[in-house]
């Protein structure tokens, strides 16, 4: 997600400082929200309070963490407590995107498993996903060459000429 193609009338968006490991702050408040209870279908509901997510990403080759704030609210029939996130699916923590720039940083920093967790406060486990995955995705992008024992000839017409 780009902070920039973001409604300046549904979101207010706050860059903050840098972290000493190079990570842009962003905070994203949303300021229009429309309740609607995916259990009951209501649209009866009243805000109870600001609910706060962090979310690592990649913005322009840099590591990103947003900070979304939004309303937390109670439907008035079922009386279910929800909030409504479009920015990002639920409960991600890391965008999809960052798994492969944390491979890529690791494999151009020599950095190691720990450090590389350590500087983008993430678990090793993602860590290792996160290589695991830029391999899988490399390697299915290697050709293999293979002796064929036929060899074909086909015409091909160039400028009026076979």
């Amino acid at each position: 997600m780009d902070y920039r193609e973001l409604d300046t009338n549904d979101y207010e968006v706050a860059i903050g400082e840098k972290t000493p490991d190079g990570i842009q702050q962003i905070t994203i408040t949303v300021k229009r929200d429309a309740p609607f209870c995916e259990d009951c279908l209501s649209v009866e509901a009243v805000k109870k309070c600001v609910a706060t997510r962090k979310v690592l990403d990649v913005v322009d080759k840099q590591p990103v963490q947003y900070t979304i704030n939004r309303y937390r609210y109670r439907c008035l029939e079922c009386g279910r407590t929800f909030v409504n996130e479009t920015l990002y699916a639920p409960k991600v923590r890391v965008a999809p995107e960052f798994g492969k720039f944390l491979a890529q940083k690791i494999l151009q920093d020599n950095l190691s498993e720990e450090q590389a967790a350590k500087k983008y406060g993430v678990s090793t486990t993602y860590v290792s996903e996160a290589i695991h995955a830029y391999e899988q995705e490399f390697e299915e992008e290697i050709l293999s060459i293979t002796s064929c024992p036929i060899l074909a000839f086909y015409p091909f017409e160039y400028s009026s000429r076979t």
